[in-house]
């Protein structure tokens, strides 16, 4: 009888000691697996904010005799000058940057005001496109500006 029962004790610590070891194996291969995928996920995450970075930056056109000249796109290209459409370019100008602003405040609130940087970055590119945009129109109002000039002189010079 007491043979029996300490072949059991036996059994039974064989039991725990397999389940601790077991227990362990599994506990290491869990902290290797999430040290794993947060390396992945910082890799990734890097990544992205390179891409970011990368369509942040203005198109540059350097040789080695030049000094760097940041180019704007052409916004309007070969549309003709119009006196009702460039009041209506202003106004929606206006409006998509409110629009834009508000969408970033939304999604900054929807995460709980957590990190600032996709905001600050949204803010800057609106805040260039707009400069951009706002700069090209007064081009045009000056062009449109000098037109009227130049029709309101001629009659005077006949």
């Amino acid at each position: 009888m007491k043979l029996k029962s300490f072949t059991l004790l036996l059994l039974s610590e064989g039991k725990e000691r397999y389940n601790v070891v077991k227990n362990k194996i599994t506990l290491i291969s869990l902290s290797v697996l999430v040290v794993l995928v947060a390396i992945g996920s910082g890799g990734w995450l890097l990544s992205l904010r390179q891409c970011n970075l990368q369509e942040d930056e203005d198109f540059i056109l350097a040789s080695s005799t030049s000094k760097e000249v940041q180019l704007t796109p052409e916004l309007y290209g070969d549309i003709p000058l119009d006196t009702y459409l460039i009041h209506i370019d202003k106004e929606a100008l206006d409006l998509a940057y409110r629009s834009q602003i508000q969408h970033l405040w939304n999604i900054w609130l929807k995460q709980q005001a957590g990190d600032p940087t996709a905001f600050t970055t949204g803010l800057r590119i609106a805040r260039r496109a707009y400069a951009q945009a706002a700069q090209q129109i007064a081009k045009r109002e000056l062009m449109l500006l000098e037109l009227e000039r130049q029709k309101n002189e001629k009659p005077d010079k006949q």
